[in-house]
């Protein structure tokens, strides 16, 4: 019994086309990890805050717009 072919197709297809979107999704949020100037980055350890600290509240607040634009194309 359990779930139909057809349900299992579908799952397969998702799946599938989930693994399909991760390296353009994952693309596109590097570069835009990486686009973060570096300035901003030595600022925030150069205040006090840990290195965990500017990843968090710096990088990836700045980086944020363009890891959502590629979470929304992929």
């Amino acid at each position: 019994h359990g779930i139909g072919f057809d349900q299992r197709n579908s799952l397969v297809v998702g799946l599938a086309m989930g693994f399909a979107v991760i390296p353009t999704i994952f693309t596109i949020a590097e570069d835009a990890i990486f686009s973060v100037p570096k300035h901003l980055s030595d600022g925030s350890l150069a205040l006090g805050a840990t290195p965990w600290q500017t990843l968090i509240y710096v990088v990836l607040l700045t980086a944020s717009p363009g890891i959502f634009s590629a979470i929304m194309m992929g």
